[in-house]
């Protein structure tokens, strides 16, 4: 089936004043949004997109069961460790970068020039550096708010 949409935007206008389509009023879940500069087409009528969302289907009661446990924000739920036959070196996944795009690797992290902390104090409101104590209370000259200082 095709949709045919047509739509003039003009400067500071709303985009919904400028569609023009039957078609699209009669596909209630799908759904056009902007975002500029780009547009953003949900539930796109794509063979992708019925595949993920069947996926979704048949897989709700585990995603239901991690967002009640709030699995979210447990890193060993959401990256586990890997086994050891996975750990690989900083050189080979060095090399396989461009077949893979992520890597579990092993190695020695060391500062090697300027020697600087890897860590610094910062106000928690804004984030900006401050050379203070932690939790130190203070008004942020930055956003004005008054924070204590946190290490960052």
């Amino acid at each position: 089936m095709e949709i045919s949409l047509t739509y003039k935007v003009a400067d500071n206008h709303s985009l919904s004043q400028h569609i023009n389509s039957n078609d699209l009023q009669n596909w209630p879940d799908l759904s056009l949004t902007t975002r500029l500069p780009s547009a953003i087409l949900i539930n796109p009528p794509m063979r992708e997109a019925i595949i993920l969302k069947q996926w979704y289907v048949d897989q709700k009661d585990v995603h239901n069961s991690f967002v009640t446990k709030e699995a979210f924000k447990d890193p060993l739920v959401v990256l586990p460790p890997p086994n050891e036959k996975d750990i690989i070196s900083i050189q080979e996944a060095l090399a396989t970068l461009k077949v893979n795009k992520s890597a579990w690797v092993r190695g020695v992290a060391s500062l090697a020039m300027n020697q600087k902390s890897l860590w610094f104090t910062a106000c928690s409101n804004c984030q900006k550096e401050i050379g203070a104590p932690i939790n130190w209370d203070m008004n942020c000259t930055l956003c004005g708010e008054d924070s204590m200082v946190v290490a960052r």
